[in-house]
């Protein structure tokens, strides 16, 4: 009985044996299977995801006016659930919330709300903070400082640049807007003409309530280009401001959306100009600085940084060698300064860099200058 048990039990083990070998077997034949399998999925992935994002989309841009102005206008609110009254959130001090009613281009009976900071000079933000009468509209009046009317890029709000605001009012009584359909302005139909219609209005509003002849304009990334287009439609009424200061500008939306982070991506397609390019230019998002500079009788002093990854610093420096070599002398000098790359100022943080006052007291001067030989 040991025996046959023992032999009994070899044929067993020798039988599982050629069982896993079996197994075994068919596991390797499975693999290049599976192998293969995957790498077809994969390929149909990656084409599939190629078609979405490299002719879908750039189809589905071509065609949709919608999403053309969602990219040239992205109102995103920055900072997240912003609180246009709650001025200590943001360490915010001598500011005021208001709104200025606008005429809406698009409805000759519709009016627009546009929200507002009246941010005061450095020397008269203890009397605002002190003072609960303290009346923001009246020291506009009568405050001796020149103002500014600055102009936001295209994402974030009003809150978004308090730091600049910082910078600037060492100098200059600043008024701060969202356009329309940013942040808590009326939520309407946006487009390069209609925002320039608004900031026309919001600037006759300003130079209503002022009695300083001095009013200056600053204009950040894609607010370079409205303000820039608002002087220009401004000069046909006769006003002339006292100076423009334009902040990592470019030279116009269809030669900077090749260079930004999000047209680089597609930039490459044989099919980009007619998909992209082209009908930006049929539905009028043209942001032409390169002419509309031409049309601007004041000085100008433009700022760049070289480590900008939005807009190219050389967009910045080519817009100056048009602006300088074209416009007539008796519009008004044109300065250009660039900030190396080593102080990584890139596209929001040019306001921060050292030598920026020493650039704004140095324009002040030349506005000075300028505009007593006008």
């Amino acid at each position: 009985m040991p025996m046959c048990c023992g032999r009994k039990k070899r044929h067993t083990d020798e039988f599982h044996e050629f069982d896993r070998e079996d197994e075994n077997d068919r596991k390797q034949s499975c693999w290049p299977k599976a192998l293969k399998w995957t790498a077809i999925i994969i390929l149909i992935i990656a084409v599939l995801l190629f078609l979405t994002v490299f002719v879908i989309f750039p189809i589905i841009f071509m065609e949709s006016i919608s999403l053309q102005r969602f990219v040239m206008f992205p109102n995103f609110d920055q900072p997240e659930n912003p609180q246009y009254e709650n001025y200590a959130l943001y360490g915010a001090v001598g500011v005021k919330n208001m709104y200025v009613t606008v005429d809406d281009i698009y409805t000759s009976s519709s009016k627009l709300s546009l929200g507002v900071w009246m941010v005061v000079p450095e020397d008269t933000i203890e009397e605002a903070e002190n003072d609960p009468n303290f009346d923001f509209i009246q020291e506009l009046r009568r405050t001796k400082k020149p103002i500014i009317i600055y102009f936001h890029g295209n994402s974030g709000t009003r809150i978004y640049p308090y730091p600049t605001y910082q910078v600037l009012r060492k100098y200059f009584y600043v008024v701060a807007f969202d356009y329309r359909g940013y942040g808590d302005s009326t939520d309407a139909l946006l487009s390069e003409a209609a925002v320039v219609s608004d900031s026309m209005q919001l600037y006759r509003y300003v130079e209503g309530l002022s009695k300083s002849p001095k009013i200056f304009v600053w204009g950040h990334s894609l607010g370079t280009a409205l303000s820039t287009h608002t002087l220009k439609e401004l000069r046909k009424q006769g006003t002339v401001p006292s100076g423009l200061i334009l902040e990592a500008p470019f030279t116009t939306m269809r030669e900077e959306i090749v260079y930004h982070p999000l047209g680089k991506i597609f930039a490459w397609l044989p099919w980009f100009e007619p998909t992209v390019l082209d009908p930006l230019e049929r539905n009028k998002f043209h942001f032409k600085t390169t002419t509309n500079i031409l049309d601007v009788d004041c000085p100008i002093m433009i700022l760049h940084a070289e480590d900008d990854s939005v807009i190219p610093y050389f967009l910045g420096e080519k817009l100056y060698e048009i602006a300088k070599d074209n416009r007539q002398e008796k519009q008004g000098p044109v300065s250009y300064h660039q900030i190396p790359a080593k102080y990584r100022a890139d596209h929001l943080e040019i306001t921060s860099h050292s030598e920026v006052p020493q650039w704004i007291e140095e324009f002040l001067e030349v506005a000075r200058n300028w505009h007593r030989g006008f």
